[in-house]
């Protein structure tokens, strides 16, 4: 039996699965009208200090700021406190109901805390709409308390809303009135924060000078400090700025300066997300071998099973970018039974289907030396990948997450069309499409578009063609977006779609193709 076969019986048996568990869900809930509450997280969120004061104002860490003193006398059983418990473990929804049922009885100062606790989950959950309206309960719950440092962490989280939505000129007034509110706090972190996001905000509008400024007065501010851990997470927090803006060098030596700071005052919880903001800088900056060592580091020095994985994961994908396949074969067996064990979450979902993602490029860039042991090799990659999908379907499903569902249903859609399952394949890529659109994410939908093009050219030109030119349309709603809050991915972002531009030119001057 051939490989495409083989891997053919596999993926049918994962799509037999995935529908089963979809009429299983639905005759549950038809059952049962109490919609189970479930855990959402997001694999960005492993990202070092995104959910720390300096980014975002995150009133999650009480005692790293002044800002929350009227938080401190909550029981630790009270169910601010059992919300803030699964906001930290990434379970968002069930923070989101904690802090709703909170709402009930607290005081108005406590329901201001709880709207900004609301507004930080939504973010999480990409839920704009929801941030904004929770923003706007905790400013009219401030209305009469003009002093009261809680307007410095709304102010910052509307400033993120803000610039999440495109508008970066209200999110810039909003971080410097967070800066305004965080001074008479006497929060120094807080101001740096809202500083740093300020600067943010400017290179958004293409004020890159006035960012570049605004950075370096900041940088100055930090280096004016002693060694201590306010610092250790400045100059990280700027470093990440400072690497999404494309300046590498600069955000090398800060961040280098920021891990001898952690090492040296042993700040265990920052090391490891240091190392690894270290490592994708090292890994922009072409030095491949320093970036492998770093990610190795990083998880090493982690705290936790995802933060683990998550550097283990850059250092897969990066050994796959640099064509060291032997060495990623190694580390994909390693990797496997550590995903098989991680607990359902949000953050989890995107690991897994990252990492089926990543093994299915590894089936694809396989070396042909010896036929039969290539087949052997493809087809385990392969069952590892659509296995992991379709336990990230099941997952994603039970936590009523759409997007991941998405990502998921699409890669395994994807395995299909490397196996020239082209029906299964454009039955699942049209379900995986769907999703996105019921939650308007153009910036995935596109994917599927694309998807199905390259699959519908197999059997219906004009069919892909079509679908090729819904995705150039998503596309371009998609790059303005993109454009207009970060101007500084516009060369990544062309060398990324220019494919799609192609194939339709290729399938446009194919013998009988249909006019456009």
């Amino acid at each position: 039996m051939n490989i495409l076969k083989r891997l053919q019986q596999l993926l049918s048996k994962c799509h037999k699965q995935y529908y089963q568990n979809r009429y299983k869900k639905r005759d549950r809930q038809r059952r049962n009208s109490l919609a189970i509450l479930a855990v959402f997280t997001f694999i960005f969120t492993l990202q070092p200090f995104s959910n720390h004061a300096l980014l975002s104002a995150n009133p999650i860490h009480p005692a790293k700021s002044p800002l929350l003193v009227a938080q401190r006398s909550v029981s630790e059983n009270s169910l601010i406190e059992q919300g803030r418990q699964h906001y930290q473990a990434g379970q968002y929804p069930e923070a989101i109901t904690f802090w709703q049922q909170a709402l009930v009885e607290a005081a108005p100062l406590q329901q201001a805390l709880c709207f900004n606790y609301l507004a930080l989950a939504y973010l999480k959950l990409a839920d704009w709409q929801q941030a904004e309206q929770a923003i706007a309960q905790s400013f009219q719950r401030l209305a009469d308390r003009p002093s009261s440092p809680l307007l410095a962490q709304a102010f910052n989280i509307q400033g993120q809303v803000q610039l999440g939505r495109g508008q970066p000129e209200a999110a810039l007034a909003s971080w410097q009135q967070a800066e305004t509110y965080y001074t008479a706090a006497d929060d120094l972190q807080g101001q740096l924060g809202s500083q740093i996001n300020q600067a943010q905000a400017l290179q958004t509008l293409g004020l890159y000078r006035r960012a570049q400024s605004l950075l370096e007065a900041i940088n100055r501010s930090l280096q004016a400090q002693p060694d201590a851990q306010l610092k250790a997470l400045g100059l990280s927090s700027l470093g990440t700025v400072l690497q999404v803006a494309g300046n590498l060098t600069e955000s090398q030596q800060v961040l280098q300066q920021s891990l001898a700071i952690a090492e040296q005052l042993n700040l265990r919880s920052q090391i490891s997300e240091i190392q690894f903001n270290l490592a994708n800088t090292l890994r922009s900056l072409q030095s491949t071998d320093a970036a492998l060592q770093l990610y190795q580091q990083a998880a090493n020095t982690a705290l936790t099973p995802l933060g683990h994985l998550q550097a283990q994961l850059n250092r897969f994908s990066l050994l796959l970018d640099t064509q060291q396949d032997a060495q990623a074969q190694t580390l994909a067996a390693q990797l496997q039974p550590q995903f098989n064990q991680l607990a359902p979450s949000r953050d989890a979902a995107y690991l897994q289907v990252n990492f089926a993602t990543q093994l299915s490029k590894l089936a694809a860039q396989t070396p042909q030396t010896d036929a039969i042991q290539t087949d052997a090799i493809q087809t385990a990659t392969i069952q590892t990948a659509a296995q992991l999908l379709t336990r990230t379907i099941q997952q994603a499903q039970s936590l009523s997450d759409v997007r991941a569902e998405s990502y998921a249903v699409g890669q395994l859609a994807h395995l299909y069309e490397q196996t020239q399952q082209w029906e299964t394949a454009q039955s699942l890529s049209q379900r995986a499409l769907l999703l996105a659109q019921s939650i308007n994410a153009d910036d995935i939908a596109y994917r599927w578009q694309w998807q199905l093009g390259r699959i519908l050219k197999q059997r219906d030109p004009t069919a892909a063609k079509a679908t090729y030119s819904e995705a150039l349309k998503t596309l371009d709603l998609i790059r303005r977006d993109l454009l207009s809050t970060h101007p500084e991915f516009q060369v990544s972002f062309r060398s990324d779609v220019e494919p799609l531009y192609r194939e339709l030119v290729e399938l446009l001057v194919q013998p009988n193709a249909p006019p456009f």
